[in-house]
């Protein structure tokens, strides 16, 4: 009678420890766990951001500026909502009258902006607008100098500049070479874009690279809203 209950005991503990090592097998093989333990460990960033007010990926796309070496093209900040909703053509851009104009609020983001950018230390080249005035002001705001240009002027017949004049010279602009250390800023208008099918919200910036094809890679978008939180976040996680 013993040695029956002895064996039955034995029955039962095989049986426990093999069902234990079909369940650490079955846990093996799932998926998750085969990713977790083949991933290999990513680069540490700089700074940890925690709770933040904008995604991680905005943050670290704003590191990325710091170390310099992109084109940032702004769509012209927030303009009027009354008065001059579209600009009189033919375009006298010896004059602004008949221009759609930066609205109050777009004159102080664009002061934000700029403030952003010496605060996180993004470091400029040079800074280019387009010679219609909303863009002009707004790069005066944001970074107290400009560079007039002609390549980021919108179609315009008497100007006999067609959409591929406009593409063109984006791309050209993209593909200029400069210091890798440093960023240029481009500050322009939808159509400047459009080619590349992005559709940015006045003040929104799209931060671009060459994609070695003489065209224009898409590295990210910054909302003009977001440089403030920007600012935030990022001093917080130095202080982590």
């Amino acid at each position: 009678m013993m040695f029956s209950t002895i064996r039955f005991q034995s029955r039962v503990i095989r049986s426990a420890l093999i069902g234990f090592a079909l369940a650490i097998l079955c846990i093996m093989a799932h998926p998750s766990f085969a990713q977790s333990s083949d991933r290999t460990p990513s680069t540490p960033k700089s700074k940890v951001y925690q709770n933040t007010h904008v995604p991680i990926e905005t943050l670290e796309l704003a590191e990325s500026l710091q170390k310099g070496g992109y084109t940032i093209f702004f769509r012209h900040e927030r303009t009027m909502m009354e008065g001059v909703l579209r600009d009189r053509l033919p375009y006298d851009l010896t004059t602004c009258d008949g221009q759609r104009m930066l609205s109050p609020a777009g004159m102080v983001s664009a002061q934000e902006v700029g403030q952003a950018f010496k605060i996180l230390n993004i470091p400029i080249e040079s800074v280019l607008a387009s010679p219609i005035c909303r863009a002009k002001e707004g790069a005066k705001l944001a970074f107290q100098t400009v560079n007039v240009t002609n390549q980021l002027m919108v179609q315009s017949k008497e100007m006999k500049r067609t959409k591929e004049d406009v593409d063109r010279d984006f791309k050209a602009l993209v593909n200029q070479p400069h210091d890798s250390k440093k960023n240029i800023v481009l500050i322009g208008h939808l159509g400047n874009v459009m080619a590349i099918k992005e559709m940015p919200s006045e003040g929104e910036a799209i931060v671009l690279k060459p994609d070695g094809k003489s065209g224009v890679q898409v590295v990210g978008r910054i909302l003009s809203a977001q440089w403030g939180d920007i600012v935030r976040d990022n001093d917080r996680a130095k202080n982590n």
